[in-house]
């Protein structure tokens, strides 16, 4: 039986324009997401998120693309956000990449931490005030 590699990372789960998630999404893999997640988003695999995905809630990941909206916080060594992207909410990076045209309201703090399993205890959802 062939293993994987750890070092590459794979999308394993597609998340569909119509499909809308209520709760903690955990991966052990990557995921393209094109819905809308109603939760934290956790990952210690890549996440592409498309221009038509909508994360409500923290995403943690090795890896992140952001193409569409998230109203959270934001955790992964390597975060790109593209042109249409729309950020609300702090993010923790080692690495950084914001297009012309993104939207970030929000807070940048460079990863000190080499680990990202205690990364959702450090990141809380931004509260609003109504």
């Amino acid at each position: 039986m062939k293993r994987k590699d750890p070092n590459k990372q794979h999308v394993e789960t597609m998340i569909g324009e119509d499909v809308i998630i209520s709760g903690e999404l955990k991966l052990s893999g990557g995921a393209i997401i094109s819905g809308k997640i109603k939760g934290d988003v956790i990952t210690s695999g890549i996440i592409r998120l498309t221009t038509t995905g909508i994360v409500e809630g923290n995403v943690i990941a090795s890896e992140a693309t952001i193409g569409g909206q998230i109203h959270g916080n934001v955790r992964a060594q390597k975060i790109i956000l593209r042109e249409n992207s729309k950020v609300d909410g702090d993010i923790i990076y080692r690495k950084l990449t914001i297009e012309e045209g993104a939207a970030f309201q929000g807070r940048c703090d460079l990863d000190t931490n080499d680990s990202l399993s205690d990364s959702k205890n450090e990141l809380q959802p931004k509260m609003k005030d109504d």
